[in-house]
């Protein structure tokens, strides 16, 4: 009975644990650059700005290349966000069903596990493109800010996704 109980508890922690580095990149990234009714404008691009690339001196030019790509990015990563979610809910209520049927269970975590990696994969596509569209200066600025808030202790630096989080490089 252990053994059964075990592999359900194993596929269900790593199912969850995949889940919050797949929901921490979908939200880290938008809450670097979502934009407020306090944020400053750009002295060169007379536009609204977020403080991220506010910090980082983006242009006018790179930010009317970034915006439109960042506003497509936080729409498909909410819609991916709340996929997850229901795929989650519908995970629990497999196994919280009587009897359990380990093979739709498996299948379900199975959609999960590939629902996470479609965020990672928009997350990943995002720094891409942000990278791309920043000098190197900025892109260093990026980085340094992106290790350090993994350094931080946020959850990515919980799940192992920061190199340097732990003590090692």
């Amino acid at each position: 009975m252990w053994t059964k109980a075990r592999g359900v508890l194993l596929a269900l922690s790593l199912s969850l644990n995949l889940g919050v580095v797949g929901v921490w990149m979908g939200r880290a990234w938008p809450a670097f650059a979502t934009r407020t009714e306090t944020q400053g404008r750009s002295a060169s691009a007379g536009c609204r700005m977020c403080p991220l690339h506010q910090k980082l001196g983006v242009s006018g030019e790179q930010w009317s290349q970034i915006e439109p790509r960042l506003a497509e990015f936080q729409t498909k990563a909410e819609a991916q966000r709340q996929k997850l979610g229901d795929l989650r809910m519908q995970l629990v209520d497999l196994l919280a069903a009587s009897p359990v049927d380990r093979q739709v269970i498996q299948a379900k975590r199975d959609e999960i596990l590939a629902a996470q990696r479609e965020m990672q994969s928009l997350v990943i596509d995002n720094l891409l493109a942000e990278k791309d569209s920043l000098t190197s200066e900025q892109r260093e600025g990026f980085f340094q800010m992106m290790r350090a808030e993994c350094a931080r202790g946020g959850l990515g630096a919980a799940m192992g996704a920061c190199p340097g989080a732990n003590g090692t490089k």
